[in-house]
């Protein structure tokens, strides 16, 4: 069994990926681990668990995966691409002066 309350850490005014923490989050039923209130780069507003701040695992409101998502999406159809040309070229065979 654990012993004793946890101090608090202060996680306001601290920036974690995206995240800049404002305040914390209380609700009526606080039974979980602190929330934090946190604004995100992109302007939207994320409620988030402090161990998962201090922890990296969320470090954005979810923009940050889209974001991502996205380039990952822009360099395979670049590559797509780049494979076409070269079979094209190939099928078509050399080019004679």
């Amino acid at each position: 069994m654990r012993g004793g309350s946890r101090t608090l850490i202060d996680l306001t005014g601290q920036t974690f990926g995206r995240l800049y923490v404002v305040d914390r989050y209380d609700t009526p039923e606080m039974k979980s681990r602190p929330l934090w209130r946190c604004f995100c780069d992109c302007g939207r507003v994320a409620i988030v668990e402090g161990q998962n701040l201090r922890a990296g695992m969320t470090r954005s409101c979810g923009c940050l995966r889209t974001d991502v998502l996205r380039e990952n999406a822009k360099r395979r159809k670049e590559k797509n691409r780049e494979r076409n040309n070269n079979l094209a070229d190939d099928k078509r065979g050399p080019v004679l002066p």
